[in-house]
C-alpha cells in the first residue's frame, strides 16, 4: 500500500521489549497512580480538616503528611515550621494546633472524618467523659481541662493503666476501673463483644455518680450498654452538651439502639462507614428538667429494669 510501510522484525522486536521493561510502562503507570491517590488524600484531609482557618498550607501539609505515614511531629522534623507559624495565631488557635497535631489517627478505632468530627465538637470543653477505653483515651482527654474514662475490662484497664502513667499530657485524666467478669448474668459467653445492659453493668453504668461532676460537656459512648449509658447521662449533662455514641448505625437498624431517640436530637453523624458510623446528640428540650435530677433517672431505670431483677444482678 502506498505510503505505508510494514515495520521490520527489529521493530517488532523493539516495541516488545518497551512493552515488557518495567522500567518505562510499568514505572510510569505507577507514579502516576500513586500521584493520583496522594493529591486525593490530601484534598479530601483539606475538606476535613480541624485546624484553625489561620493556619499556613504547609502546617495543614505536614498535618495530612503526618496522619497517611501516622508519625509525629517530632519524627518527621517539623518543629521549627510549626515554632514559624505559632506566632501568627491567637492563644487558644495555638494551643488547638499544637494539640490536632498530636492526634495518633491511627490509634482510634474510627475513620478519619470520624475522629475530625468528635474534634470539631471539642472546642472550648472543660469536662469530657466516656465509656470504654482504648483510643479515644490516648488522644481525646488533651481537648478538655478535666478527662475522666470508664471501662469494664480488668484485663484491659491494666495495660491502659500502664499506658496511660507513660503520658504526661494525661495526668489531668481519672481512670475508672469497673471489673464485670465475663459470665456475669451469662454475659460474654456467647460473644466476646456482646453489648449487655443495665441488669449485667449496673455498677459500670453507675460509675459517673461517683465522679462528683455535675456536668459533663461531651459524652463518648463506646463501650458496653450503650443505650442505658445514654439514659444515665441524662442528668450529667446541659442543652450545650454533646453526647457522641459510636457504632452509630445500631441506632437505625437495631429497635433496642432506637431507643436512644426517644431522648434525644441527633445534630450531626457519619453512617455506613468502614468503622461504623458515629452520631453526635444532644439531649431533646423536653427532658431539661432531667439535668441534676438523678432520682428521677434511676425512676427511669427501674421502670425498665424492676428493682428486684437488678438487686438480683448486683449481688451476682
Amino acid at each position: 500500500m502506498k505510503g505505508s510501510a510494514v515495520p521490520s522484525r527489529s521493530s517488532f522486536e523493539k516495541m516488545r521489549s518497551r512493552i515488557s521493561s518495567p522500567p518505562s510502562f510499568f514505572f510510569a503507570a505507577t507514579f502516576a497512580i500513586t500521584i493520583s491517590v496522594t493529591l486525593l488524600s490530601r484534598t479530601y484531609y483539606q475538606s476535613q480538616c480541624v485546624l484553625p482557618e489561620k493556619v499556613p498550607q504547609g502546617v495543614i501539609a505536614h498535618v495530612e503528611a503526618r496522619d497517611l505515614s501516622d508519625e509525629s511531629p517530632n519524627e518527621v522534623g517539623v518543629s521549627s515550621l510549626i515554632a514559624d507559624s505559632l506566632h501568627k495565631l491567637e492563644k487558644k488557635e495555638q494551643e488547638l494546633l499544637l494539640k490536632t497535631l498530636n492526634v495518633s489517627y491511627q490509634s482510634i478505632w474510627m475513620g478519619v472524618v470520624e475522629v475530625n468530627m468528635v474534634l470539631r465538637h471539642m472546642n472550648n470543653i472543660d469536662t469530657y467523659l466516656e465509656w470504654g477505653s482504648g483510643g479515644s483515651t490516648h488522644n481525646f482527654p488533651q481537648f478538655a481541662k478535666r478527662a475522666y474514662s470508664i471501662e469494664h475490662d480488668e484485663t484491659w484497664c491494666t495495660k491502659m493503666i500502664d499506658q496511660i502513667s507513660k503520658r504526661p499530657e494525661l495526668k489531668h485524666l481519672q481512670y475508672n476501673c469497673v471489673p464485670i467478669a465475663r459470665g456475669t448474668k451469662g454475659w460474654g459467653v456467647s460473644s466476646p463483644f456482646e453489648e449487655g445492659d443495665y441488669k449485667v453493668f449496673k455498677k459500670y453504668v453507675d460509675q459517673i455518680d461517683n465522679l462528683r461532676v455535675p456536668i459533663f460537656d461531651m459524652v463518648l459512648i463506646d463501650g458496653r450498654a450503650r443505650v442505658d449509658c445514654a439514659v444515665k447521662a441524662l442528668s450529667y449533662i446541659g442543652d450545650h452538651s454533646v453526647v457522641v455514641v459510636h457504632d452509630a448505625e445500631r441506632i437505625w437498624t437495631h429497635r433496642k439502639y432506637a431507643r436512644v431517640l426517644h431522648y434525644y436530637d441527633i445534630v450531626d453523624s457519619i453512617g455506613g462507614s468502614e468503622r461504623q458510623g458515629i452520631a453526635i446528640m444532644r439531649r431533646k428540650k423536653k427532658f431539661q428538667n432531667l439535668e441534676g435530677n438523678h432520682e428521677a433517672v434511676q425512676k427511669m431505670f427501674d421502670q425498665i429494669y424492676p428493682p428486684e431483677s437488678s438487686t438480683r444482678a448486683s449481688s451476682t
